[in-house]
């Protein structure tokens, strides 16, 4: 009995022994892990962060006639033909169900804020969205059907802009049947893009970096200011491979003019083409920045808008071949509505007199008269969505509703640093122009005029650049702000 029992102990301690080696191997291996993940979030340059990325993209070209948006002096004809598709695209980031965030780009001149209000409830059932955790960017293609913003335009009659009227009479009723069946198609095109996005989600890195094209200008003064720089965002495989590319860049998209009566989507659409010709099973988005008063140098030819999309892609080739700043992790977002107030709201006795007037406020004035009589009010100020997209503290996405001019650019990054700063214009609600404080002085199309052709009854009080300035700033993260 005594020899089995020294036996069994000296097991005993030969396995307790070899259990406590197993254990501070284990301590090893635990501790190597800890230094290579330590590396990894020390240095952006060892290793690519990996978290979920989605994407997605939808047909969204008129499946009958329709009126087209953008021009006065455009014929007042529907069209069926289609001299490029439109499409909606959707990156969506992260891989908490409670805490995605989604981009869309949409090849269209304008999103109201009904929509955008329709595609966030839906996806707040399916996927849990808020207002914040998404955002609808616009092309502003000049190619693209109306949606509802700007059908004032429609109306306009005559040799725009030297002799013009405007038809007294309401959209024949089959256009207005068109309009709104092709927003019912849009809203569900976005819904659909935005869900399959989110459902496609998978392990990706995220980078950007910062390029440079020079075919706008500005239109109110030679040699006015102008934003050349080409911001791109960009998303890859485990393996290296491009999955998509978001780039931006400050330039109205009307290189083809009125006298295309024909469905396209302008130089932005030639550029996302061919990005994804050279890097096929990639998804291209363009969006505008602050374009309010920037176009193309040169402008009526498909030559030249081609040359455009070119020049931007080319572009794209060498930012993505760069040394790319790593995003190490999804976007963590804010969102807030400013209520921007408009210099005067006119009385029943002011629109009588101005509704004499055979031009674009007089047609307003019309406009503003029948409501009222209907018991609407005339609005006072406009509810204008600011966002900011926080990218790991070293890209500040800022996202501003309406046609921003390219002051706003300017000053945010001056404001936060060139270097960290992304402005998106035309975001999830274009309602008008968003002027700054110089150009409401100066008047003019952007600052005055163009407020009546979006069914707005005057230009903004003097205060709007500093309401949206302070927006932007409450909702900055303290990285910025230093």
């Amino acid at each position: 009995m005594s020899h089995r029992n020294e036996n069994s102990k000296k097991l005993y301690l030969f396995n307790s022994i070899t259990r406590f080696v197993q254990f501070i191997d284990s301590l090893k291996i635990s501790y190597f892990i800890y230094n290579q993940v330590k590396k990894i979030k020390m240095s952006d340059k060892s290793v690519d962060m990996i978290f979920d990325v989605g994407v997605s993209q939808a047909d969204i070209t008129p499946q009958g006639p329709i009126r087209l948006a953008g021009f006065a002096a455009r014929v007042k004809n529907e069209t069926q033909a289609v001299l490029s598709r439109l499409s909606a695209k959707a990156i969506a980031f992260g891989s908490n169900d409670e805490n995605n965030t989604i981009i869309i780009a949409v090849d269209i001149i304008g999103i109201p804020a009904t929509i955008t209000e329709r595609v966030v409830k839906i996806l707040s059932k399916s996927i849990s969205i808020k207002p914040e955790q998404i955002a609808i960017l616009v092309t502003h293609t000049h190619g693209s059907p109306e949606v509802g913003t700007l059908l004032n335009i429609l109306q306009c009659r005559g040799n725009y802009p030297i002799d013009y009227y405007f038809d007294s009479s309401p959209l024949l009723p089959e256009e207005l049947v068109h309009i709104a069946e092709f927003n019912e198609f849009l809203l569900s095109k976005l819904v659909d893009v935005a869900t399959a996005a989110f459902k496609n989600r998978t392990p990706a890195s995220l980078s950007w970096g910062n390029g440079e094209v020079s075919f706008a200008e500005n239109r109110r003064t030679k040699d006015g200011p102008v934003d050349h720089s080409l911001p791109v965002l960009c998303v890859k495989n485990l393996d290296g491979s491009l999955r998509a590319i978001m780039a931006n860049y400050a330039c109205h998209g009307i290189s083809l003019g009125p006298d295309v009566n024909e469905i396209h989507g302008d130089w932005m659409t030639e550029a996302q083409n061919l990005i994804e010709e050279r890097h096929q099973g990639c998804i291209a988005m363009m969006v505008i920045g602050c374009a309010g008063d920037l176009h193309p140098l040169r402008r009526d030819k498909v030559e030249i808008m081609k040359g455009y999309g070119k020049n931007i892609a080319d572009e794209v080739e060498r930012v993505i071949k760069s040394d790319l700043i790593k995003l190490n992790a999804p976007p963590v977002v804010a969102m807030a509505w400013v209520k921007l107030p408009f210099a005067a709201v006119p009385t029943v006795a002011c629109l009588i007199e101005q509704s004499k007037h055979s031009d674009i406020r007089g047609y307003y004035s019309k406009l503003a008269l029948e409501r009222i009589l209907r018991g609407d009010n005339v609005p006072k100020e406009l509810n204008y969505p600011v966002q900011v997209w926080n990218f790991d503290d070293k890209l500040a996405m800022i996202n501003l509703g309406g046609e921003a001019v390219i002051d706003y650019a300017f000053l945010f990054k001056k404001l936060y640093g060139e270097a960290r700063v992304w402005v998106n214009s035309y975001a999830n609600d274009v309602t008008c122009y968003i002027p700054s404080l110089r150009i409401l002085k100066e008047g003019g199309y952007e600052g005055e005029t163009s407020m009546y052709w979006y069914n707005q009854p005057s230009p903004f009080e003097e205060l709007v650049e500093q309401k949206v300035t302070d927006t932007v700033n409450d909702l900055m993260p303290p990285a910025f702000r230093n």
